[in-house]
This record gives structure tokens, C-alpha cells and sequence, in this order.
């Protein structure tokens, strides 16, 4: 299938643009059309179009931009908000002084063994590259989220986790920690190294026999 497109040349004529397009994608394409209301060409100017405000923009390639996308979709499915660092470190901090902690650190892990739920129905074949894909993509305020599979498989026996910032404080990330520890004991991993201060936590656990 070949799909002619326009551009205006310097003059008032006009120049002729073929692209091809491989039978598959043009099938779809057509249906996608037909389903829209739209002419062929209109859906595919369309496309085109956003790819290009993409790269002239640098907002990255429209594959990139999908899989942010999803990743923000799912984090919203599951309640998470954005919050300032700033404050959500301050709120921890403050809860830390309290007798609260410990309740908070308590539905911090239920809160992560709830997402692993979620995770396993909705996503039964690559839960954990889910997850995984997600955090990547919620931590981008000069923090760096790791993870680390021994096998690389969906079934692995050790899981490391690093996540290290410098704005991060030991009272944010005990709660982080308590989630993360809530999501893989309740895949059947248990912890066999945790190690938490000032911009950093480590987390190993060992799959259950």
C-alpha cells in the first residue's frame, strides 16, 4: 500500500510524497480509520504530524512516550499521587517524631503487598517487569531507581534493589523500603539484606523455598 502526502514547495505548486507502507500496518491503519470517521491520509498526517512535534520538541520517540504514558496510567490505577519531595520528606519526617511510625510503616508494607495483588491479576505473565518498568518511570526527580534479577526471568531466586538520591531522607525511604518489602513478600521472597540511610536503600531478598 503507498500513501501520497503533500508538501508546499517554495512556489504555488505542490511536490509529491510517496510513502510505502508494509501490508500489515496498512490493514490496520485502514481500520483504525474506519473506526475513527477519519480519511486514510487524514489518520496518517496525523500521525506523522505528532511524531514530528515529538522530535522537534525532544520529547523522545513516540515508542518512549507510549510506555511513560501507560506507566503514569497504571500508577493512578493503583492510587499513587505526586507529591514534592520536599514535603512528602517533611510529612515522613514529622511522622517519624510521633507515636504513628510504626503504624505508618504498617500500611506502607499492606499498601505494597496490595499492589502485588493488583500486579498478579492484571498482569499475570510479566509482573515483575511491570513493576519494574514503572518505578523507572515515577522516579525522575535526580534519583535512580535499580533493580536487579538473578535470573533475569520472571521467576527469579534473588531480587536486588538499589535506590539511591540525594534528596531522599532516611524517613522517606523506610517507607519506600516497606512497600517494596510488602510487594515481594507477597510474591514469596523474603528479605535477606536491608540497609537504609541518608539518599540511599538496599534491598536483597531470596526467594522461599
Amino acid at each position: 500500500m503507498f500513501v501520497e502526502g503533500k508538501t508546499e514547495a517554495t512556489r504555488t505548486t505542490h511536490e509529491r510524497k510517496t510513502i510505502a507502507v508494509n501490508k500489515e500496518n496498512a490493514e490496520k491503519l485502514a481500520e483504525i480509520a474506519k473506526k475513527e470517521g477519519m480519511t486514510l491520509f487524514s489518520l496518517i498526517n496525523e500521525i506523522l504530524e505528532t511524531a514530528i512535534f515529538a522530535h522537534e520538541t525532544k520529547l523522545g520517540k513516540l515508542s518512549d512516550l507510549i510506555k511513560n504514558y501507560q506507566d503514569l496510567m497504571l500508577a493512578k490505577d493503583i492510587g499513587m499521587i505526586l507529591v514534592p519531595l520536599k514535603l512528602e520528606n517533611l510529612v515522613n519526617k514529622l511522622a517519624f517524631q510521633t507515636d504513628g511510625w510504626d503504624e505508618l510503616l504498617t500500611n506502607w508494607y499492606q499498601y505494597g503487598k496490595w499492589i502485588a495483588n493488583y500486579t498478579r491479576v492484571r498482569f499475570p505473565q510479566n509482573r515483575l517487569k511491570i513493576f519494574e518498568s514503572v518505578n523507572k518511570t515515577l522516579y525522575w526527580t535526580n534519583t535512580e531507581f535499580e533493580i536487579k534479577y538473578i535470573p533475569n526471568d520472571e521467576d527469579p531466586d534473588e531480587i536486588q534493589l538499589r535506590v539511591f538520591g540525594q534528596e531522599l531522607e532516611v524517613e522517606y525511604l523506610e517507607c519506600i523500603v516497606s512497600a517494596y518489602e510488602g510487594i515481594f513478600h507477597e510474591f514469596k521472597y523474603k528479605t535477606t539484606k536491608k540497609e537504609i540511610s541518608q539518599g540511599i536503600c538496599l534491598l536483597n531478598l531470596k526467594k522461599i523455598e
